[in-house]
């Protein structure tokens, strides 16, 4: 199972009127993400890069230590980012900020479930396999 991170502007933003921007739209932008030691931070840059971005290209003004931290800093206007999808659908249905499309930027994280068939497997687990995970493949 995959899922992209999301490209999110403040609604706001002049590009947020477009529906799909490219590579080159991305090295115009300033951007707010974890910071640099974060293990999230790594993941998403390696995503990025493997996706043929230059991150050395893109320009990051703030380095900040949460999601919920950068969503704010988004909505804020100071500046763009990339974010789980899960976590911002609320802040997309309230229109407080803007997920363009990538022309040319295929993004995707795996999503993967490890699990020992002759082990024990508890109601809680069970619940997350059938209510959870189904809603990661609609990304």
């Amino acid at each position: 199972m995959s899922y992209p991170p999301a490209l999110v502007l403040p609604s706001k933003h002049r590009l947020s009127k477009e529906k799909e921007l490219t590579k080159e739209d991305l090295y115009t932008l300033n951007f707010v993400t974890l910071d640099s030691q974060s293990t999230t931070r790594k993941v998403v840059d390696e995503l990025l890069k493997n996706s043929g971005l230059d991150i050395q290209r893109l320009k990051i003004e703030m380095e900040l230590n949460s999601l919920e931290a950068i969503k704010n800093a988004v909505q804020s206007g100071l500046g763009a980012a990339f974010l789980p999808v899960v976590s911002i659908e609320r802040e997309l249905a309230s229109g407080t900020i803007h997920k363009p499309l990538m022309t040319d930027l295929g993004v995707k994280r795996e999503l993967k479930l490890i699990t020992n068939p002759s082990r024990y497997t508890s109601k809680a687990s069970e619940a997350f396999k059938k209510d959870i995970l189904p809603q990661f493949s609609s990304f």
